[in-house]
């Protein structure tokens, strides 16, 4: 039986800055707006401290790598 491996990084397509929530929405099977909502509103609950997570984020998580041909 061969199980398989989801691998969390930032895609380069469905980018609105870094891919950071693009990669975590496709990483847990989840609509990428939705995922976005739903950092917006943590981000608002939280007084902008989880605003501090994106770029650590951004710098912590691979990016795919380029599609062929690019």
């Amino acid at each position: 039986m061969t199980e398989t491996y989801r691998r969390l990084a930032r895609p380069h397509t469905d980018r609105m800055l870094a891919g950071v929530l693009a990669g975590v929405a496709r990483y847990v099977g989840a609509d990428v707006t939705a995922i976005r909502v739903i950092f917006a509103v943590g981000v608002l609950l939280t007084w902008g401290t989880l605003a501090l997570a994106y770029p650590i984020a951004w710098l912590l998580m691979p990016e795919d790598p380029p599609p062929a041909g690019s």
